[in-house]
């Protein structure tokens, strides 16, 4: 769990960094979303200093945000987490990576011809 929440930290810095701005990270946590949005109030939870700094991240950049996406909404964003649980070093991609591509393949399928299903 706080693997997952260091690599949306992690995410949020490098869209930061590189200028990849406007830039939106998407979550299938609902817990994530809601600790981000009470960003007023002091976070009192074992994760919450993680949390104030997303939050303070989110209010400095205006054009970064998260969002709730079902996980079987977004199958590349699940696989991305599930890639990203079992890696041991931290990873960017510039480029698709190849245990990406079918399930690109299989969404862009999905809005492209949504009445075929």
């Amino acid at each position: 769990m706080l693997r997952r929440r260091r690599a949306k930290w992690l995410y949020m810095h490098f869209a930061v960094e590189q200028a990849l701005l406007p830039a939106i990270i998407e979550t299938n946590s609902q817990l994530v979303q809601r600790q981000l949005a009470m960003s007023s109030n002091t976070n009192s939870s074992l994760l919450g200093r993680l949390y104030d700094d997303m939050s303070s991240i989110l209010e400095s950049y205006p054009n970064l945000r998260i969002t709730h996406a079902r996980l079987y909404v977004n199958k590349v964003a699940h696989l991305m987490a599930q890639h990203a649980r079992s890696s041991t070093s931290e990873c960017f991609y510039l480029s698709t990576p190849p245990f990406l591509t079918a399930a690109i393949a299989a969404e862009a399928f999905l809005i492209l011809w949504p009445e075929e299903l």
